[in-house]
């Protein structure tokens, strides 16, 4: 193994049981992939490895998301976002009342009563229409009869 035997390598010494310790650890961990792989018949395929692991990462996947522990944290976590934005937009109508701006709730209101407004004009302008129509129509008429009354 590494050995430290010069003086300007008095800190490696130090490190030296580390080295060894980590070096005993992949050597045991080369002989169980070893073993393990040795089990397999399609060691050498990619292909087939990528679909295993992506097979067993699927299930894994699959039940963390469907456990109960991961079910509760996400309606904690969406139930913390909801309360969150909740705040978040009274907090900001809170400033913009006290500010004097306008919010869009202002706005569309604002809107909806100008659009009701624009409608009943429309039809008051239209009834007015009318009866102009009816009165030119009056007006006409006994020009007509006068016209006609002369000719005979």
């Amino acid at each position: 193994m590494f050995q430290a035997t010069d003086a300007t390598t008095q800190p490696l010494a130090v490190m030296q049981p580390f080295v060894e310790f980590w070096m005993k650890c992949f050597e045991q961990v080369n002989e169980q992939t070893k073993m393990a792989m040795g089990n397999v018949s399609d060691n050498g395929d990619p292909q087939v490895w990528r679909r295993k692991w992506l097979d067993a990462a699927t299930k894994s996947m699959d039940a963390f998301v469907r456990s109960p522990v991961f079910l509760e944290a996400m309606r904690q976590h969406m139930e913390t976002v909801t309360q969150a934005k909740s705040q978040s937009d009274f907090a900001i109508k809170e400033f913009a009342r006290n500010a004097g701006i306008p919010t869009t709730g202002d706005i569309s209101g604002l809107f909806e009563r100008l659009h009701s407004f624009e409608e009943r004009l429309l039809g008051s302008l239209s009834e007015i229409e009318e009866r102009l129509t009816v009165i030119e129509q009056l007006l006409v008429e006994p020009e007509e009869g006068g016209e006609s009354e002369s000719t005979t």
